[in-house]
């Protein structure tokens, strides 16, 4: 009899059990120092999904996002880390947004099947992940649409939302036909959404980005585009701007946004959305100006501030219904680089460089 309720232990093992790979922080990169593939380690494990915790869920991962915010958390006392961030422990996985397959369930709202949404942070680098939704706010999505929650209609597309339609208002006013609007980053998961919701309003839209290919990407949505590494980009953005700058929304700082708010114009309005140029130098956020800068939006009575789309939480499910109601319409047209099986540092590295069009995101 002990054999056999033993053979039956053992053969229920085997088939609850999962395999599973996960990604953790291996060492810390240091604050001025750029994160590289020794900061990780990917382990392998197994885990019983027979065993799920109390109000928690067992995932299958089909998304990973990696996103810039992330650099902040891998150093303990990094100068930038937002009060809604907390730092990556060594040794564990590392986390963020994700979608995933329910697999087991001990959730009264969700059964096996069932495809959710952590959109920020709260899903760990693993193939196989046990998710609290109460604590992760996780959502059910469509899957066929499953990345685009990460991506356009996840955190970088509300981050645009918000930052065009209240960051960048002018005198209580949306802009529109007229004004003239520089986005940095402008290729990227909030930028290139945000291009779109500028041009849907008849605003003139230069966007800044770092590659010719990104140039044509964003030419094709009507943006003027100017590539900040050409060695004649000083002169490139002062072609494209004849007029000034009206409004800024920053996602980069550094010596190109120096450039850009030295073109703009009295009244103007820069939101402070991102400052990744910066996220490896010991500075604070946002970065203070030079005093000659500091004295020129004084003069101009430029706003400079820092923006925050978590701000507007309570309205988060407004900027999904008007950016899903676009994309139905294809008026928006989501942008991404999807990098394909578990390898989300790797992912993270190349979207840090650079090396992503639109969202980044990690198929497993």
């Amino acid at each position: 009899s002990y054999s056999f309720c033993t053979l039956l232990e053992n053969w229920r093992y085997t088939i609850m059990k999962r395999a599973f790979k996960e990604c953790i922080l291996a060492a810390r990169p240091g604050v001025t120092n750029a994160v590289a593939a020794r900061h990780f380690e990917v382990r392998e494990g197994e885990i019983d999904i027979s065993k799920v915790g109390d109000g928690c869920v067992i995932c299958e991962t089909k998304y990973l996002t990696v996103d810039p915010y992330m650099r902040c958390m891998f150093d303990e006392g990094h100068p930038q880390l937002g009060e809604y961030l907390t730092t990556f422990k060594l040794g564990e996985p590392l986390s963020g947004g994700g979608v995933g397959t329910v697999i087991a369930s001990d959730h009264p709202e969700y059964k096996e099947g069932d495809t959710l949404c952590m959109p920020f942070q709260g899903y760990p680098w693993a193939t196989v992940a046990s998710i609290s939704p109460a604590a992760t706010k996780a959502y059910p999505v469509q899957p066929e649409m499953a990345s685009h929650y990460l991506g356009a209609l996840g955190i970088p597309g509300l981050t645009a939302y918000f930052g065009f339609y209240e960051g960048c208002k002018v005198d209580g006013a949306v802009p529109g036909e007229g004004k003239v609007v520089v986005v940095s980053g402008a290729a990227g998961a909030t930028g290139s959404v945000f291009c779109q919701l500028a041009r849907s309003h008849e605003c003139t839209v230069v966007g800044i980005c770092g590659s010719e290919e990104k140039c044509e990407y964003l030419r094709s949505l009507g943006v003027v585009a100017v590539n900040y590494k050409a060695p004649t980009f000083k002169g490139d953005l002062e072609a494209a701007l004849p007029t000034g700058a009206d409004i800024y929304f920053d996602n980069v700082g550094g010596t190109v946004s120096d450039l850009v708010i030295a073109n703009m114009n009295p009244g103007g309005v820069i939101p402070i959305c991102g400052q990744i140029a910066v996220y490896s130098e010991d500075v604070p956020y946002p970065p203070p100006l030079s005093p000659a800068l500091q004295a020129f939006c004084g003069e101009r009575n430029i706003n400079r501030f820092r923006y925050l789309c978590l701000n507007y939480e309570d309205r988060f499910p407004e900027a999904v219904a008007h950016l899903g109601r676009s994309i139905a319409a294809g008026k928006l047209i989501p942008k991404e680089t999807i990098t394909e099986g578990f390898c989300p540092h790797l992912a993270f590295i190349d979207m840090m460089g650079g090396g992503n069009i639109g969202k980044a995101v990690v198929k497993i």
